[in-house]
């Protein structure tokens, strides 16, 4: 099971839990062109999501919660789902 979630000794018994969660985005841009075809080109070639800069910053950790992926598209929620057990060691089964 890959996490980046930090565990340690001190959270032995504690569960480890991942919830999938899916968005869609709305994005509204505006364009300044000559005609409604320039206009869906240079949207096309210099507007939408900067993919590179849609990264774990857009999201919220703490030192019990991390970040392993970002996409948007929300639509819905996976039910929350048991990943595993900390053992004594801080490791998770």
């Amino acid at each position: 099971m890959k996490t980046n979630i930090i565990t340690t000794s001190e959270d032995k018994g504690k569960k480890v839990y991942r919830q999938i969660s899916r968005y869609y985005l709305t994005l509204e841009q505006d364009v300044i062109a000559d005609s409604e075809d320039e206009a869906f080109t240079k949207l096309c070639d210099g507007g939408g999501i900067d993919y590179q800069a849609l990264n774990r910053d857009v999201t919220h950790t703490s030192c019990d919660v991390e970040t392993l992926h970002v996409d948007a598209d929300w639509y819905e929620s996976d039910p929350i789902e048991l990943i595993g057990t900390i053992d004594e060691e801080g490791n998770i089964e």
